[in-house]
């Protein structure tokens, strides 16, 4: 019993039992009369908890390859170890196999994962009934499996059902305004339609509301001769995401330094509007926000051409925009609540306008092709029956007065999967030390896999990350489902209605030149995107008009926000002149 006590004790000291420890005596000398065993009872729990969690339990695997009743080779052995340690996290424990016996020699220990994308293919649950003798039975030894895995998991693990640390409790805020190093901001709001099924705080939808797009304008330097620059955010971020004082370099103070005429476009979906919590399709957006942003931009400046740097979701909005005209514009066209948006129609000329007004597109992460990571593709397949549980609005940010099922959630989540750098990160050794940003980030990569890279963010970023993410439609969101499955963008009802090379080679063939900027360790879409993209543009004769750059130890959203998000900037600044 004590081995186990000292080895998982040691471990849950510098897991978070200083911090917890801490946090505990401060609060029983913070009472006026402190109860003088309180303190003596919660070491007795650690030593009782330790007790059991302490204990290794060991999964043997064992695969014979035969054909015809020969074997083929010897036998491929593995093993799983469950059990509570330093940087332990039980997912990682029973997702991963640790290679100890091959037919040939190998380098090293090897460790064999499981592949989300294999059970998004599937489609089906790879554990189920195939033979029952009755129902009742089967269901019950089922049940009873299920029981058994959990009682291992809370068993071994209790102390990593961890609740965060607490949030701020402060009101973010998800426009961009003023940033330090850059001139006063001039805001233009631009109404768009008006939307007959606007959900505002949870309430009944509400008729007249207008839909509108926001643009924030950061006027280039009275000598300063580059070409307009729109940026386009992605979903679940704002227009923060490139103007905030909390980014050590953001990218409106990066290339207004440069001397370029900075637009940051906020469309209905970003967060810091009053119509981000409503169900769209993607293309709502994509046929109606950009054009008329584009247009605006080239009416007050003179300008014929403007440049575009995009990134994530607003890539595959710009990419939805540029591949639309007349031809497809039927097929392309989804619906707003139950009558089919008029929008698009009526913003046509903006539509067939917008390849030829852009002289440089620039693509961060996602473009008209993508390859999900297999983190991303299991997510996906998990959403498709979840989507009916869940509220479709969805915040990141942890109330402070949240019900037993959302704490119950936040506990949960404090399994998903990290390296051991980023546990520590979030899980800091010094006891007076809080990370209250972390509950908002499992939240965050739940749905998403993994947003950034948490060695490429500075703290200030991390503190203010309520200003940089915001709320979400989860029936918006899962249009990416299509996007998994085909490789491509897709409307609202899953069909490729954009990407051939014919229209890639009419429309597309008008934008002046491509760049796509990718993350390798990205972790929503994968890095082979950047092949895929170069394969598209190959087939529709554009390749000497497309670029690709990788950027190596960048992940998905750390490519802008983050503190080596310079190196992108250099680049795609390079790409500009």
């Amino acid at each position: 019993k004590w081995c186990r006590v000292i080895r998982a004790g040691r471990a849950w000291l510098l897991n978070r039992g200083l911090r917890d420890s801490a946090q505990s005596l401060k609060d029983w000398l913070s009472n006026l009369i402190p109860k003088p065993f309180g303190f003596c009872n919660r070491v007795h729990s650690v030593i009782q908890l330790a007790s059991r969690a302490g204990g290794i339990r060991r999964f043997d695997y064992k695969l014979n390859a035969s054909a015809s009743g020969t074997a083929l080779f010897g036998p491929i052995k593995g093993e799983k170890i469950l059990t509570y340690g330093r940087y332990a996290n039980p997912l990682r424990q029973m997702t991963e196999i640790k290679i100890t016996a091959f037919p040939i020699p190998l380098v090293g220990q090897p460790i064999l994962k499981l592949d989300g994308r294999f059970i998004a293919q599937q489609g089906v649950p790879v554990l189920r009934i195939s033979e029952q003798e009755n129902q009742v039975q089967a269901l019950s030894e089922l049940a009873s499996l299920g029981a058994w895995m959990s009682r291992l998991l809370i068993n071994d693990h209790l102390w990593s059902f961890r609740k965060p640390d607490r949030a701020s409790g402060r009101m973010p805020t998800l426009l961009p305004g003023i940033v330090n190093g850059l001139p006063l901001p001039e805001i233009t709001e631009i109404e768009i339609d008006r939307a007959t099924n606007i959900q505002q705080d949870g309430r009944r939808p509400v008729s007249g509301i207008p839909v509108k797009i926001r643009l924030t304008r950061y006027k280039t330097k009275p000598n300063g001769m580059g070409s307009p620059l729109l940026f386009i955010h992605g979903y679940s971020v704002s227009g923060t995401t490139f103007a905030h004082n909390a980014i050590p370099l953001s990218a409106a103070k990066y290339f207004w330094q440069q001397g370029r005429d900075i637009w940051i476009l906020d469309m209905r979906t970003s967060p810091g509007m009053l119509t981000a919590f409503t169900r769209w399709a993607l293309e709502d957006a994509a046929l109606a926000d950009i054009p008329v942003a584009v247009a605006h931009i080239k009416n007050a400046t003179g300008r014929k051409k403007i440049d575009v740097f995009a990134h994530c979701i607003g890539a595959v909005m710009v990419s939805m925009a540029i591949l639309t005209d007349r031809t497809n514009l039927d097929d392309v066209t989804s619906y707003l609540g139950s009558e089919k948006s008029s929008q698009p129609k009526r913003y046509l000329k903006e539509i067939e306008d917008l390849p030829s007004s852009i002289n440089c597109l620039i693509l961060s992460q996602k473009g008209p092709a993508l390859i999900y990571s297999n983190a991303n593709a299991a997510r996906s397949y998990l959403m498709r029956g979840l989507r009916k549980l869940m509220s479709e609005q969805y915040d990141f940010r942890i109330p402070l007065d949240q019900g037993m099922a959302a704490g119950v959630m936040d506990r949960l989540l404090n399994l998903l999967p990290y390296s051991d750098d980023e546990y520590k990160r979030e899980n800091p050794l010094w006891p007076c030390k809080t990370t209250p940003w972390v509950g908002f980030r499992h939240r965050m990569d739940m749905l998403f896999g993994r947003d950034f890279e948490l060695e490429g963010m500075a703290d200030k970023t991390l503190e203010s990350i309520e200003d940089l993410f915001g709320p979400i439609n989860i029936e918006t969101l899962s249009q990416t489902i299509h996007f998994i499955e085909q490789k491509v963008i897709t409307n609202a009802e899953g069909r490729n209605v954009f990407v051939s090379p014919q229209r890639m080679a009419a429309r597309w063939g008008l934008v002046g030149k491509t760049m796509s900027v990718h993350g390798a360790k990205n972790g929503l879409v994968e890095v082979e995107t950047l092949l895929a993209m170069q394969e598209l543009m190959n087939s529709a004769n554009l390749g000497a008009k497309y670029k690709a750059v990788r950027f190596e130890g960048m992940g998905h959203q750390d490519c802008v926000i983050g503190i080596r998000a310079v190196k992108v900037f250099e680049d795609v600044e390079r790409f500009l002149q």
